[in-house]
């Protein structure tokens, strides 16, 4: 009994130090006339350390349903890595060191391609994960403008 309760406090104290990943926020809310691009802020909240990556996702995960915004750029924090989304659908930056991360901000090129007029939530738009379990989703929102 001792010895099954000392491997169950050895996994949930091995479990504690890999906490889930903090929910992206976003620090602005742009709005975006339609053919023009505008500058998103992320701020990205402290990691102790190993693979993690932080997202945004323009459309549906896996869908064709299309928000009418692309990514054209993406800029990270030092240490981190960054990619464009095939499509321009998203971007992420993300990081493999063992070593924690400090705050951070990742700052998003959004380019309205063809976005309805108004606000736009798009729940789970941003995503953060690391290798403790699922991904981290909330909205991000953006305001269109048609002529």
């Amino acid at each position: 009994m001792v010895r099954i309760l000392s491997c169950a406090l050895m996994v949930s104290l091995s479990m504690s130090a890999h906490a889930v990943p903090n929910a992206m926020v976003q620090s602005n809310f742009p709005v975006i006339a339609l053919g023009e691009t505008a500058e998103l802020n992320l701020q990205l909240a402290p990691h102790p350390g190993g693979l993690v990556t932080y997202s945004i996702h323009t459309n549906v995960y896996a869908s064709e349903e299309s928000s009418g915004y692309r990514v054209l750029d993406v800029r990270c924090p030092p240490g981190f890595l960054s990619n464009v989304y095939q499509g321009n659908a998203g971007a992420v930056c993300y990081r493999i060191e063992d070593t924690p991360h400090p705050a951070g901000e990742m700052s998003v090129t959004v380019f309205n391609e063809d976005a309805p007029d108004g606000h736009l939530e798009w729940e789970e738009g941003l995503w953060s994960l690391d290798t403790s379990g699922p991904a981290v989703k909330t909205s991000r929102h953006l305001f269109g403008v048609r002529p």
